[in-house]
């Protein structure tokens, strides 16, 4: 059954007994009770819906300024999410845009032309695997959990020589 988009907050999110999950969810925006974006699977209609978003689970979710808030941590814990500074918010990871223009007007973001995907600046990256993964970065640390991700050097540079002028 469908959610009454015109009852109130209190009466949107009550849970029905036996339903677990709550079937309904307030839509802050518009002001109105839609279907739990939890309750979606398909991705049509999931990207339909303005406060959900298809995460790398393959399953429907609330936006992440929704699902997180202000909260920095809760928001670079979850991989369809990362905090962007220059906003102020939490927004979609780096991987939910598709194209080089796309992908390269976010400051935290750089296209990788290798694999052909968005990802975070090497120093956004906080683990050793995510960091290596891209030929454009590389770990300095002592060891796996310590240390922090930059970007490689070629990268950095048009030609090898001012590359080599760099002492990092």
């Amino acid at each position: 059954t469908k959610c009454p988009a015109r009852i109130g907050y209190s009466k949107c999110l009550e849970v029905k007994p036996g339903e677990g999950v709550n079937r309904c969810m307030w839509d802050p925006y518009k002001r109105v009770c839609k279907t739990n974006c939890q309750q979606i699977n398909s991705t049509r209609t999931c990207t339909v819906e303005s406060i959900c978003t298809w995460s790398k689970e393959n399953t429907c979710k609330i936006i992440c300024a929704l699902r997180h808030g202000s909260s920095v941590t809760n928001c670079n814990k979850d991989n369809d999410c990362m905090y962007r500074p220059s906003k102020r918010i939490c927004a979609p990871s780096c991987w939910n845009y598709y194209t080089p223009a796309d992908c390269q007007s976010l400051p935290e973001c750089q296209w990788d032309l290798r694999s052909r995907k968005c990802y975070k600046q090497c120093p956004l990256q906080t683990e050793y695997q995510s960091c290596v993964f891209f030929a454009t970065c590389a770990w300095k640390g002592a060891d796996h959990t310590t240390g922090n991700c930059v970007a490689r050097c070629i990268s950095e540079y048009k030609t090898k020589d001012t590359c080599n002028e760099d002492d990092d």
